[in-house]
């Protein structure tokens, strides 16, 4: 009888010993679930929830991408004379990051930049000296005799940092004539009045790119790879005036406003009488 009631003792306290066990073992797993959940957390939200987002920092800190500016579309007038054209220009920029790592003397491009651009050197102190950005421009739309002093300067003085990228400017070739008729465009190449307003969307074009790979802090890398997305220029665009009329129209108005002490304008047009189209239109 003894014995059974030591044998239950001892089972009893087996038993209990293993509810402890397992209640100590219950416990530390859910204090290691339980510490393990915000990382899980963490890793849904990085993986998933910012995924787009760090990728895209990502490709941004390992790439470095350069505009091709598209050309805009050509005007012409009805005997195939341009009216309205781009030309290539340069725009001058520096990459205040690469001056800091190669400890370029800012003072030397300060001076270089300042005389062949004809830009105050306080603005390229000033534009060297954001280091938050890769790219801080000079001076847009560099005419070639600009442009090649630039790189005169570069090559004499070593210099890093400074560089030149291609771009357009627009170009009309007959001057004032017909000009409010054909509006013009902003700095940034878009239409601001007129058919080069109206038609902006089709003038324009698709800008392209240069990518490049880049190391650590944007540094250039010994071996990297390049892809090149091409530029598709604007359409053209064929009206039916006609230069020659349009240039007598408006020499016409004005002598007529003269002769006549016109005080609030004078309005021009002229037409084919068997078209119906405009060969010259005019408002002085």
């Amino acid at each position: 009888m003894k014995r059974n009631v030591k044998k239950q003792q001892g089972a009893e306290s087996g038993q209990w010993a293993n509810r402890t066990v397992l209640r100590r073992t219950l416990v530390m797993m859910g204090i290691g679930i339980a510490a393990f959940l915000p990382l899980v957390a963490q890793l849904f939200s990085l993986m998933i929830l910012r995924h787009d987002e760090l990728e895209a920092r990502a490709i941004n800190n390992q790439t470095r991408s350069t505009a091709i500016t598209a050309d805009r579309g050509v005007i012409y007038d009805r005997n195939m004379n341009i009216l309205a054209t781009s030309k290539t220009v340069e725009n001058v920029f520096v990459d205040p990051v690469e001056i800091k790592q190669k400890k370029q003397d800012v003072a030397v491009l300060a001076e270089g930049l300042g005389k062949a651009l004809g830009v105050e050197e306080s603005l390229v102190y000033e534009q060297a000296a954001d280091t938050t950005k890769r790219y801080k421009i000079i001076k847009r739309r560099v005419e070639e005799e600009e442009a090649q002093k630039v790189r005169d300067f570069i090559n004499e003085k070593d210099v890093d940092g400074v560089y030149l990228e291609p771009d357009s400017k627009r170009y009309y070739p007959y001057g004032s004539l017909c000009a409010q008729v054909l509006g013009f465009t902003q700095s940034d190449n878009v239409g601001a009045e007129g058919l080069e307003k109206y038609y902006d969307e089709s003038l324009s074009g698709i800008s392209g790119k240069i990518i490049t790979t880049k190391g650590n802090y944007g540094s250039e890398m010994l071996y990297t790879n390049e892809k090149y997305y091409d530029a598709t220029n604007g359409n053209s665009l064929v009206l039916t005036l006609d230069t020659t009329v349009q240039y007598y129209l408006e020499k016409n108005l004005e002598t007529a406003i003269e002769k006549y002490d016109v005080l609030n304008g004078a309005f021009g047009l002229v037409m084919d009488v068997n078209t119906g189209e405009i060969l010259g239109m005019a408002t002085l």
